[in-house]
Protein backbone atom coordinates (compact mmCIF):
# COMPACT_ATOMS: atom_id res chain seq x y z
CA UNK A 1 0.00 0.00 0.00
CA UNK A 2 1.54 3.71 -1.12
CA UNK A 3 0.20 6.39 1.44
CA UNK A 4 0.69 9.95 0.57
CA UNK A 5 0.23 10.88 3.85
CA UNK A 6 0.22 10.61 7.42
CA UNK A 7 -2.02 11.42 10.63
CA UNK A 8 -1.68 13.53 13.55
CA UNK A 9 -3.76 13.18 16.45
CA UNK A 10 -5.70 16.98 18.06
CA UNK A 11 -5.00 16.78 21.29
CA UNK A 12 -6.50 18.30 24.39
CA UNK A 13 -4.15 18.30 27.68
CA UNK A 14 -4.30 20.70 31.21
CA UNK A 15 -2.23 20.62 33.62
CA UNK A 16 -3.42 21.82 37.12
CA UNK A 17 -1.14 22.32 39.88
CA UNK A 18 -2.95 20.58 43.20
CA UNK A 19 0.39 21.88 45.89
CA UNK A 20 3.48 23.55 45.67
CA UNK A 21 6.18 21.51 48.00
CA UNK A 22 8.40 23.90 47.08
CA UNK A 23 9.99 26.51 44.97
CA UNK A 24 13.42 28.24 44.33
CA UNK A 25 15.24 30.44 41.98
CA UNK A 26 18.02 30.03 40.19
CA UNK A 27 20.67 32.71 38.74
CA UNK A 28 23.39 31.76 36.13
CA UNK A 29 26.29 33.66 34.60
CA UNK A 30 27.32 31.89 31.42
CA UNK A 31 30.66 33.44 29.59
CA UNK A 32 30.72 33.21 25.92
CA UNK A 33 32.44 34.54 23.14
CA UNK A 34 31.48 38.43 22.57
CA UNK A 35 31.78 37.71 18.29
CA UNK A 36 29.50 34.34 18.76
CA UNK A 37 26.15 36.29 20.22
CA UNK A 38 23.99 37.23 17.74
CA UNK A 39 22.12 40.88 17.91
CA UNK A 40 18.83 38.65 18.52
CA UNK A 41 18.91 37.69 22.23
CA UNK A 42 17.11 39.24 25.03
CA UNK A 43 19.49 38.07 28.04
CA UNK A 44 21.04 41.28 29.73
CA UNK A 45 24.77 41.78 28.90
CA UNK A 46 27.46 42.90 30.42
CA UNK A 47 30.97 43.72 28.03
CA UNK A 48 34.25 42.13 29.21
CA UNK A 49 36.88 42.75 26.07
CA UNK A 50 36.78 39.89 24.29
CA UNK A 51 33.90 37.84 26.74
CA UNK A 52 30.56 38.85 27.16
CA UNK A 53 28.39 37.59 30.44
CA UNK A 54 24.92 36.66 30.00
CA UNK A 55 22.75 36.69 33.32
CA UNK A 56 19.73 34.38 33.39
CA UNK A 57 16.94 33.28 36.41
CA UNK A 58 14.47 31.10 36.16
CA UNK A 59 11.86 29.45 39.20
CA UNK A 60 12.40 25.76 39.80
CA UNK A 61 8.96 24.39 41.84
CA UNK A 62 8.33 20.64 42.77
CA UNK A 63 5.06 19.59 43.86
CA UNK A 64 1.47 17.63 42.62
CA UNK A 65 0.20 18.21 39.73
CA UNK A 66 -2.93 17.10 37.62
CA UNK A 67 -2.56 15.92 33.79
CA UNK A 68 -5.88 15.24 31.76
CA UNK A 69 -5.20 14.81 28.35
CA UNK A 70 -7.53 14.28 25.31
CA UNK A 71 -7.77 13.24 21.86
CA UNK A 72 -10.54 15.17 20.36
CA UNK A 73 -10.04 14.37 16.51
CA UNK A 74 -7.36 13.38 13.64
CA UNK A 75 -5.45 15.48 10.77
CA UNK A 76 -4.59 13.62 7.98
CA UNK A 77 -1.68 15.87 6.23
CA UNK A 78 -0.12 15.05 3.50
CA UNK A 79 4.06 14.36 2.83
CA UNK A 80 6.47 16.73 2.12
CA UNK A 81 3.73 19.84 1.29
CA UNK A 82 2.56 19.36 5.34
CA UNK A 83 -0.98 20.26 3.42
CA UNK A 84 -4.01 19.30 5.97
CA UNK A 85 -6.09 17.38 3.45
CA UNK A 86 -8.84 15.99 6.37
CA UNK A 87 -9.60 16.86 9.83
CA UNK A 88 -11.86 14.30 11.69
CA UNK A 89 -13.21 14.59 14.96
CA UNK A 90 -13.46 11.35 17.48
CA UNK A 91 -15.01 11.49 20.89
CA UNK A 92 -12.42 9.34 23.38
CA UNK A 93 -12.74 9.19 27.29
CA UNK A 94 -10.47 11.58 29.14
CA UNK A 95 -7.46 9.83 30.64
CA UNK A 96 -6.44 10.53 34.13
CA UNK A 97 -2.70 10.62 35.09
CA UNK A 98 -1.63 11.53 38.56
CA UNK A 99 1.77 10.67 39.30
CA UNK A 100 2.88 8.76 42.91
CA UNK A 101 3.71 10.30 45.33
CA UNK A 102 7.80 9.99 46.36
CA UNK A 103 9.33 11.11 49.44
Amino acid sequence: MDVDYYTDAVRYTQVRVLEVAGESRTFEELESEAADRGPSSAAPLQQNSDTAKISSSHWRSHGDVLVRSQVVGFKKIEFFTNEILARENWNSPRMKCTPPRTG
